[in-house]
């Protein structure tokens, strides 16, 4: 695996593109001095608060990779992601461009425009031509042929009169989101993955000055076999993907050198303590994010000087700009917003924070900031909201919401109770992209929270008491954590929905969880004391992984419902286990029986799962039952 020669492709088809190439490349006017001119490109190809192709880029900065110069950002945060921005970088007289952002093969894709390999081909001869380093899927193709296509994007940064001298990426799909947590707000980067972590050690090995191109991309190479676990598969794609279009004999001129300089890092003022960052980021490693009242202001100290940007990641807007060491702020929409410091060479300093309408039962007519940023009323603070954050404290609520706007997020600080059992339904969401969390909420006559819009996510919820459904969905997307459902007809009942259920405990139900005609993952569950714990009806594909079913009348039952895979789960002390009706193609593997012979009798039998096709018993099978229970405790490291 570690390479003993030092490879690169030239996509020469014919002698006339090889004698094009060739020229190109003894022809390069490569110069400490252009590799001064170093550009990033990046903004947020996956749509998320944490900017992924900025994020990236950044972090290649802070590590000290370009040191003595600072590079030229085109983000989608400063407003310079451009289809002509990029194109100009390409024309010439750059030594390094490094993007992260999509690709198809044929084209850079960027927020609003994409630059394609044609556009590539029209460019006027240049002999101060930039190495173009980009993560974008299959754009590093040497054999586009096989994808339907004649020519890729990195063999037309070669075949252009200008371009790029060489183009390092990936030649297929490419995977590269890093490990991030956030400590009270911080945003810190725990490692680069798979193609990201590649080119970033591409950029390593060449701030290291290391003489010729394919000698960097051998160096990266070795370090990513060296730190990487290659039973991973995408490990694997990563490595045998990834690519040098180019000469790989291409001697490199000294890198600039300059004074590595620190990181700016600041501290604001907490008034409202803080929040769980999982509520607001689906790709990180969890951590807090501070809360502040929208509105008041708030003060930021810095270490030191530097220039400001804030970001509100709501609404995808930059909302302001300055520079300096101390700054008294204020955040006028309640939005998650993201404070960037960045130093003279570029260098930054990423801070998260929650501002929120402040919601507590013992506020009124004389509070600060009285129905402008706190409230009373949680009905209240929502119908003043057409997007945002609410920070509720403590206490009874008993009126009945309707959340009918997107991008609510109703986040509890402790023992928030909402509804009563007099109201039919305690909480409706009607709005999209929605989020609950830390709150209890309290069963109704029909329900307790009902959905009827998609993506709603719940988070460290308890739902309890009343009758009927304690969460109904129909026609939605839900994800719920860490959850607790008690009581109720139907604890979770999902009608045509998508749902992905992990580390919740159901309870007390006659259904746990019912579906009918739809999609589900589950995963470390806890069901127990229900009639049923989950009942699959009409549904296909549903993944069951390592739940716990204890002391349910049955634990799994499924109707009319194929292609499902209950796998790994406990099933311990219930009346029946398992069984189905009119069930063909289920998958029932390496799950926990306590009744499985196998575990009286040391001989290898299989589980025999009982169930029926019409009137006709029928038997299905796991093939290899556990012998032990598996500890949910080891699997939550898979959340």
């Amino acid at each position: 695996m570690i390479p003993n020669y030092k490879v690169g492709r030239l996509p020469a088809r014919n002698a006339e593109e090889a004698h094009h190439i060739v020229e190109k490349i003894t022809k390069w006017n490569g110069s400490s001095e252009l590799l001064r001119k170093v550009a990033v490109v990046g903004g947020a190809p996956f749509r998320t608060p944490l900017y992924i192709g900025e994020l990236i880029t950044v972090d290649a900065i802070n590590r000290n990779y370009f040191n003595g110069i600072r590079p030229l950002k085109l983000f989608k945060t400063n407003g310079l992601i451009s289809k002509e921005n990029l194109t100009r970088i390409l024309k010439g007289n750059f030594g390094i461009l490094y993007h992260i952002g999509h690709g198809n093969g044929k084209s850079i894709i960027l927020e609003k425009s994409a630059l394609n390999a044609s556009d590539l081909l029209r460019l006027p001869a240049c002999r101060n031509l930039p190495i173009v380093i980009s993560i974008s899927c299959t754009n590093g193709a040497f054999d586009p042929f096989l994808l339907g296509s004649n020519l890729s994007f990195g063999e037309a940064v070669l075949l252009s009169n200008a371009s790029g001298i060489a183009y390092i990426g990936g030649s297929r799909a490419n995977f590269g989101i890093p490990t991030t947590y956030l400590e009270k707000g911080r945003l810190k980067i725990l490692r680069e993955n798979y193609m990201a972590e590649m080119l970033s050690n591409v950029l390593k090995w060449y701030s290291k000055g290391v003489k010729r191109l394919g000698d960097i991309v051998s160096e990266a190479m070795k370090d990513y076999f060296l730190h990487n676990d290659f039973c991973d598969l995408i490990n694997n794609h990563t490595f045998f993907g990834f690519v040098l279009l180019g000469d790989p004999a291409l001697r490199i001129p000294d890198r600039p050198k300059g004074d590595a300089r620190s990181v700016p890092e600041g501290e604001i003022e907490v008034s409202e303590g803080y929040t769980d960052a999982d509520y607001f980021f689906t790709l990180t490693k969890g951590g807090t994010i501070p809360v502040e009242v929208a509105k008041e202001e708030v003060r930021l100290c810095l270490n030191a000087n530097s220039s400001v940007k804030i970001v509100d990641c709501f609404n995808d807007s930059l909302e302001n700009s300055f520079a300096g060491k101390t700054f008294n702020l204020s955040f006028e929409r309640p939005s998650l917003y993201l404070i960037r410091s960045e130093a003279e060479d570029g260098k930054e300093d990423w801070l998260y924070l929650a501002s929120a309408y402040i919601v507590d039962v013992s506020y009124d007519h004389n509070t600060k900031g009285w129905h402008v940023s706190r409230w009373k009323s949680i009905k209240k603070a929502i119908e003043n909201l057409s997007k945002g954050i609410v920070f509720v404290h403590g206490g009874k609520y008993e009126d009945s919401l309707n959340i009918d706007s997107d991008e609510i997020y109703l986040i509890g600080k402790e023992n928030v109770f909402i509804g009563k059992m007099e109201n039919e339904a305690n909480l409706l969401i009607k709005g999209t992209s929605c989020v609950l969390a830390n709150l209890h909420v309290i069963g109704g006559s029909k329900m307790a929270i009902g959905i009827e819009s998609s993506t709603t996510r719940i988070f460290n919820c308890s739902v309890t008491g009343g009758k009927g459904r304690g969460i109904y969905s129909k026609f939605s997307y839900i994800y719920v954590e860490n959850s607790t459902v008690r009581g109720f007809d139907e604890g979770i009942f999902l009608v045509n929905s998508l749902c992905t259920c992990l580390n919740n405990r159901i309870e007390g139900a006659r259904k746990g969880i019912h579906l009918i005609e739809g999609f589900s993952e589950m995963a470390l569950n806890i069901f127990t004391n229900n009639t049923y714990g989950v009942y699959v009806e009409g549904d296909f594909g549903c993944a069951l992984f390592y739940n716990n079913f204890s002391f349910n009348e049955k634990g799994v039952y499924l109707v009319r419902s194929n292609y499902n895979i209950i796998a790994m789960n406990n099933f311990i002390g219930n009346e029946r286990h398992a069984s189905f009706e009119n069930c063909r193609t289920n998958l029932w593997m390496s799950n926990y029986w306590d009744n499985w012979i196998g575990l009286k009798h040391k001989i290898y039998v299989p589980k025999v799962i009982i169930g029926r096709i019409a009137i006709v018993p029928w038997i299905n099978f796991d093939l290899s039952p556990a012998k032990e229970p598996y500890s949910l405790e080891n699997y939550k490291t898979m959340l």
